[in-house]
């Protein structure tokens, strides 16, 4: 008795298996993460340092050649690459697929340990960091109301931040916009000579006044105390009457009061945000690794109402973007395609076999081994993203094709005459083999994506979760069509064709006769072709090489992608950075600048806010947030067809626009990597390199170096002699300088 027959005699036991395994699925499948892409993992570490106030040719000499020149011996390191920047140092390490990351990090810090003595004193300790996709925020939050900026950054950073991280799977909540307030102390030179005081003696007065230091314990018969001096400066006036100094005889004492202007002030170099050219206050939602963004920015969005009641009346939370909006529309259409999928196979079946049974079987074999399918990759810790649905989907083809054997197979035996039970035994019996080695040929095609996985590095990342979905939806299509289908034709549907149950109403016997009278033409044509192609053979090989060399040849031309390059997007971009050294102030006018640009170019109703990022160097961002895609009236490819005119007109301004969320969404496509011991030497050709590639290379939209000089400075040269002569060492000017 093979499985088959025991499904048609047990239909009973093989109905309560496949409810049971229903139910365990419906607990599992819940649990499934949600994401645009699959998490692809890359063996990258970098190690930053930076080094406050120093040019990158300082930077690669001190810092980044001696950490490289150590971590070059790291084991199993594939490349090592290098990026000197102003006040920062990035060293990135790439490994081998194969070496586990974690152990990687060990290595690093070892050595790193060996090295620390080697940079410069006032160099900061490195820090190691791993490649990870979730780095970067999911969801953009804005503070609004009838208060001041510097209000709402404290009711943000107070009340709305912690209730933010509170929500499970939120990693952290960054505030971003608005100044934090400092202390400045004007002194006036003038009045330092009157007092015969210098600076430094007024640096050290604040430094002496403004402490908190603990003092040991004091013990009181059973209770010990621990004693604490202090004296932290609480308001502005416990700074403006510290002591700087006192007369021998303490009847003059000078307070900072007497000799400097003590105020509280907002830094202009601050990071500011301007959302719809007002300022405001960001807050960036940052999941934690490995966890469902789009389940967190549903359970952000429920926590938003409790967050408002907690706030000041007149001031809310909104939502300015949400990464997860993408995914949720781009996952629905997956669904939809999929659902219709599955009723254009039922009725394409109908058609063809003219019974509603048997096309109700194909509508239950479906989705079951779909939910086997899912309910494993939740075992596995998979997620539904574009790869595996389209895994899916591609299974799901073949588990129809499974079903049609053994039902086609069935239906004919039917048509013979047979009982339903006898021609459902018999007929998936032949069947078996058949489809065994049809479903075990397909799995043989993709094993090797699984078994050379690392050897495929990214490839076999991205295409892991997909060769897993197909295979698993193989296996379940598999046990399904062998096992449920025999089942439900011979013992609990009993399908009947025309011999048992021939059409009595004559308008549907009519149109049933005319879908026979149509297969039958196509059969006979089929077979006058086939006849045509057996007796010209020769002709049917050539025509058939003609095609595989013209094919080949169109495949030479074609480009080639990881993804398919996408535009799509509720989001777009704008990078704006000017040459190393301009002030933060210039960055923002460039900023509003081209926002006036948007605003002139774009339709109201073409975006829901923009958004601007002054940063805090020579570079600043424009966000524009777009409508949900059913609702734009312009793509972000549109958009950047029409502000790309006004960039050439910026020849000091290097501009970069984004779009579309992808594994490799900011990377460049093409890069040339120049190797040069003399830094002015490379800069100098990677800078003719770029004009030649503009000039010779058709449909290019950006080519630029990442080599930077340095901000603009002044050096100063101390007279040794005279500052010894005048008992003034080199550290005393320079610390007088920096105040």
């Amino acid at each position: 008795m093979n499985i088959s027959e025991l499904s048609v005699r047990k239909p009973v036991t093989i109905t309560m298996v496949y409810v049971l395994v229903c139910v365990i699925a419906a607990v599992f499948v819940p649990r499934l993460g949600v994401a645009l892409y699959p998490d692809a993992t890359r063996p990258v570490v970098s190690v930053m340092t930076t080094y406050e106030n120093v040019g990158p040719d300082e930077i690669d000499k001190t810092v980044t050649k001696v950490i490289v020149n150590q971590l070059r011996r790291v084991p199993d390191l594939q490349e090592i690459t290098s990026t000197s920047s102003n006040g920062r140092s990035v060293v990135r390490l790439n490994f081998s697929y194969k070496k586990n990351i974690d152990e990687a990090i060990n290595d690093i810090n070892s050595a790193l340990t060996r090295v620390l003595n080697a940079l410069p004193d006032n160099c900061g300790t490195p820090s190691v960091m791993k490649f990870d996709n979730n780095a970067r925020p999911i969801m953009f939050l804005a503070l609004v109301g009838d208060m001041s900026l510097e209000d709402l950054k404290t009711e943000a950073e107070d009340t709305v931040q912690p209730l933010l991280e509170r929500v499970g799977g939120v990693a952290s909540a960054d505030v971003w916009g608005g100044a934090d307030m400092k202390i400045r102390v004007d002194v006036n030179n003038n009045r330092l000579e009157a007092y015969g005081i210098t600076l430094t003696t007024v640096m050290s007065a604040l430094a002496a006044r403004n402490v908190q230091v603990s003092n040991g314990t004091i013990t009181q018969e059973t209770m010990d105390y621990e004693i604490i001096t202090d004296e932290y400066f609480k308001t502005l006036d416990d700074i403006r009457n510290t002591i700087i100094t006192t007369a021998a005889d303490s009847t003059a004492t000078v307070r900072l009061d007497d000799v400097a202007t003590v105020y509280e002030y907002a830094p202009k170099n601050t990071r500011r945000v301007y959302i719809n050219g007002e300022p405001g206050i960001y807050i960036a939602i940052t999941n934690e690794s490995g966890s469902n963004p789009s389940s967190i920015s549903k359970a952000v969005h429920r926590a938003l109402p409790e967050i408002d009641a907690n706030l000041p009346r007149g001031v809310k939370v909104e939502v300015i973007s949400d990464d997860t909006s993408l995914i949720d529309s781009t996952m629905n259409e997956v669904y939809s395609a999929g659902l219709q999928g599955i009723l254009l196979t039922m009725l394409v079946i109908f058609l063809f076999l003219r019974n509603f049974k048997i096309s109700l079987i194909i509508g239950f074999c479906i989705p079951i081994s779909i939910l086997v399918t899912l309910m494993v990759m939740s075992m596995m810790e998979l997620t539904i993203n574009l790869m595996t649905m389209s895994g899916l989907i591609l299974g799901m083809g073949m588990t129809v094709d499974s079903s049609i054997v053994i039902i086609e197979n069935i239906n004919k035996r039917r048509s013979w005459g047979e009982k339903s039970a006898v021609a459902a035994v018999l007929g998936s019996r032949n069947m078996i083999l058949a489809i065994m080695a049809s479903s075990l040929t397909t799995i043989c095609v993709f094993v090797p994506i699984l078994i050379y996985r690392a050897d495929l590095e990214m490839y076999g990342q991205m295409f892991q979760e997909v060769v897993i979905t197909v295979v698993v939806s193989l296996v379940a299509s598999l046990i399904v069509s062998v096992t449920l289908v025999p089942a439900l034709c011979g013992s609990i549907l009993h399908i009947n064709t025309r011999t048992q149950k021939p059409i009595k109403n004559p308008v549907i016997a009519a149109l049933d006769n005319l879908f026979v009278r149509a297969i039958g033409g196509l059969e006979i044509g089929y077979a006058r072709v086939l006849r045509f192609c057996l007796k010209n053979r020769l002709l049917v090989l050539a025509l058939a090489y003609s095609v595989f060399v013209i094919a080949m040849q169109q495949f030479g031309s074609m480009g080639m992608n990881l993804t398919p390059p996408s535009n799509t997007d509720e989001q777009m971009n704008v990078t704006i950075t000017l040459p190393t050294g301009t002030n933060t102030e210039l960055v923002r006018k460039y900023l509003f600048d081209f926002q006036d640009i948007i605003l002139k170019e774009m339709p109201r109703e073409a975006y829901k806010t923009i958004v601007l990022n002054t940063g805090t160097s020579n570079s600043g961002s424009i966000q524009i947030n777009l409508p949900k895609l059913k609702d734009q009236t312009m793509n972000p490819a549109e958009i950047r067809q029409r502000l790309v005119p006004y960039v050439q007109a910026w020849s000091d301004v290097r501009i970069v626009f984004t779009a579309g969320r992808g594994p490799s969404r900011t990377a460049s496509s093409i890069t040339i990597d120049l190797i040069s011991d003399d830094a002015d030497g490379a800069s100098q050709v990677a800078n003719q390199i770029v004009a030649l590639i503009k000039a010779r290379v058709p449909r290019l939209t950006d080519a630029d170096t990442d080599m930077e000089n340095g901000s603009p400075r002044y050096e100063i040269f101390v007279n040794t002699d005279a500052a010894a002569a005048a008992g003034v060492s080199v550290n005393t000017i320079s610390s007088i300088l920096k105040t």
